[in-house]
Order: structure tokens, then sequence, then C-alpha cells
């Protein structure tokens, strides 16, 4: 039955569900210090996968097969740290889920589903805790979410090991951080030309904000202590293994700060680039092969009047102006280079008229008649320079066969 808990609607397996007849049964050693000892039977070649559809604030558990996939194939995407990097949610996380091969009692929907009502509270937290892009129909994460998913999927994997020596406390090994309170803490770090910039530029800026985080702790040697404050925990985390004190970061909410930051320098107006601006194309009918620099910035202000008339701030107006030059430049050269395959394809057919021409220019100042240079040129479309050319090489043939 679905059941809504706390924000999040969970959709359990059937009470009736039973393992499908084609599951593979596991097995492992008998005495575990010998893998090629006798084996026993176990659970299952399978798993479970708890996915959280974060548009519908849907939490639902998916048996899979020993491929990894159900019938509608792989139900969602593992959170890589390229994902917290560039502030970007899957719609569906993978939050992870149990294997299944330790035990046949694992793979029984009481079983699943008390499991998928544990883990609510947790995806409850991710999706509470998102945040919107300014502009964009995408979500960003938050240290929060962020740290709520690494505690469902540390639950989900430990599942079956509770109780033995391989289960262990979910720990944090980096400092969580969001972006908004770095920044407010270290506003040397903002850089006014994101008010301008486009939406790559800011997901390049949103990329690297963190690296350039860890460089300012590197040369700040306060600026460490004032990011432990500001984690989620607000204090120092244990030491590493060796005996020294962490300092490893990880910064959430980068891409939605910078959005932000972007909308409220707009002063009002909506912050729109020039490519994707609905006026562009008015304006496009002023910027030619032959536009001069001066004439394309022109059209750029002109353009960002216009466009802030209409409630919008136009972005890279001046890049826009230029690339559009550019292209237009660039179909003259791919029209001379076409021109250039015609004109050969043509003298490539003209050439053997040429050499006939040449031939019968050649036949008649043979005859010794009374034809000149410029008459028998007019004739056959050549100049008089070039019969010239034709009667003297005919002289010089005749010399040497006397």
């Amino acid at each position: 039955m679905t059941t809504t808990t706390t924000g999040i609607t969970l959709h359990p397996l059937p009470d009736d569900w039973t393992p499908p007849a084609d599951w593979k049964r596991a097995s492992l050693p008998v005495d575990s210090e010998d893998s090629d000892g006798e084996r026993k039977l176990t659970g299952y070649e399978a798993g479970v996968a708890f996915v959280l559809d974060t548009e519908r604030r849907e939490l639902s558990a998916h048996p899979l097969t020993s491929r990894g996939t159900d019938s509608d194939g792989v139900p969602g995407d593992y959170v890589t740290y390229e994902h917290i990097s560039n502030g970007v949610v899957p719609p569906r996380i993978l939050l992870g889920g149990p294997r299944l091969n330790t035990s046949v009692d694992l793979a029984r929907p009481e079983r699943i589903n008390a499991l998928l009502e544990e883990v609510g509270p947790l995806a409850q937290e991710i999706a509470d805790n998102l945040l919107p892009v300014a502009g964009t129909t995408g979500r960003d994460w938050t240290a929060r979410a962020a740290d709520a998913q690494r505690a469902a999927a540390h639950l989900l994997e430990r599942y079956p090991y509770r109780g033995t020596e391989n289960d262990f406390p979910y720990r944090r090994p980096w400092y969580l951080i969001d972006a908004e309170a770095a920044l407010k803490a270290l506003p040397d770090l903002i850089n006014p030309a994101w008010a301008e910039a486009t939406d790559q530029q800011l997901q390049d800026a949103a990329a690297t904000l963190e690296t350039r985080l860890r460089q300012h702790c590197q040369t700040n040697t306060e600026t460490m202590e004032q990011l432990i404050l500001i984690s989620i925990t607000g204090t120092r985390l244990p030491d590493t293994g060796d005996g020294r004190p962490s300092t490893h970061i990880r910064l959430h909410g980068a891409r939605a700060w910078l959005h932000a930051y972007r909308l409220d320098q707009a002063a009002g107006l909506t912050p729109v680039e020039a490519t994707r601006w609905d006026g562009a194309a008015h304006h496009a009918l002023h910027i030619t092969d032959d536009s001069t620099d001066t004439d394309l910035a022109a059209v750029a202000r002109q353009a960002e009047r216009d466009a802030a008339a209409q409630g919008v701030k136009l972005l890279a107006a001046d890049r826009w102006a230029h690339t559009l030059r550019a292209d237009r430049r660039t179909a003259i050269r791919t029209q001379l280079t076409g021109l250039r395959d015609q004109i050969g394809a043509l003298e490539d057919q003209i050439k053997p008229a040429r050499k006939r021409r040449t031939v019968l220019v050649t036949r008649v100042l043979g005859w010794g008649e009374e034809d000149t240079d410029s008459g028998l040129g007019r004739s056959s479309g050549l100049s008089h320079t070039a019969v010239g050319t034709i009667r003297a090489s005919l002289d010089t043939t005749e010399e040497t066969n006397q």
C-alpha cells in the first residue's frame, strides 16, 4: 500500500511479493578462510534499489536482478562528485540498496518495506533541502541534502551486516559547507564578473569554486577555522587515521548561489543570454560580414537597451554580435571554397576544347594565307598576342625541320 510519511510518498513492495523464479541463488564458503572449499546456499544473486524521485517526492523499492536492472532498466542515477561540484541533482536519485546474497530472509517484502520506512526520513531531508537554481528548472545541493544522501547510502549498504563485525557507523570524512555561508564569510572570493556571466560560465565557476576555497585555506591559516565553524556540524572532525587534523572540505550549492547572485545584481531584470533572447533576430539584421568592431558594439548596446525595456538583462551581447559576424564571414569563405571547386570542375571540362582550339589555329596559320593575328584571335576567342605566340612556335618548328 502506498503511504505518505513526513512529506515523502513511499511505494513499498506488495505484501505478496516473492522473489522471481529465475533469480539465481547465491552461495558462500562454509569456511570463510577457504574460498575454494565447500559452499552453502545463502540468499540471491540480486539486490534492491531504493530510488528517490526528487520531483514527485516519492521513495520506491526496486528489486534488481544480478544484472543490476529491473524491467524498466536502470531505475536512477547514483550521486557522483561531479553532481555535487556542478550543482546538478538527478531527477531520480539511486540512493543505493542492500545485496540479497547473505540471506533469503532479506528478500521478504516485510524486510524490504521496513527498510523503506527507515530510510524515508533521510529521503525527506534530501528533498526538503535542495535549492532551486534561479532561471532554470534544475536544483542544486545543500550540505544537509548531500549529507542525508550519503547517510542513506550508508544505511542501505550496511543493512545486511547489522550486528556483525562488518557493521560500522556513518561518519563524515569532510567538512560539509554551503556556498552561501562560505561566500558570506569570505567575500573576497566573489568575482563581480559573475553578474554578467552566461549559464555555462556560471557552471564552470561552480565547478572550480571549491578548489579556490581550498587554495584560500592554504594561504590563509585562519580560513580553515572559519570554515569549520560554518560547516553543518560546526565542530572539528576526528583526526585522520595517521593522527593529522582533517582539512578536507566539500562545498555545496555553488551553482544555485551563483545564479542567485547574478539575478540579484540584475536590479529587477531577468538575466537572459543574447543567443536565447527573442529580440535577437531583429538586431541580427544589422550585422553583416563587413561590420566593424564599432558597428558590433553599437548593435550590442542597442540590443541591451531594447531588452531592458522588456525587463530583460541581456548577457554576453558583445560575444553574440562577434559570433554572428564570424558566422557570416565563415559563410563567405565557404562560398569561396565552393566556387573554387566549381571553377576547377569547369576548367577540367574546358581543357580539351582549348587544346582543340590551339590545334585549329595552328592549322590555319600553317596554310600561310593572309590571316592576321588580331583577326584570327577575334574568330577564335584568343588575344592577338596568344595567336602570335602560336605563330612564333610554328615558325620555330619549320626552321628546325629545315
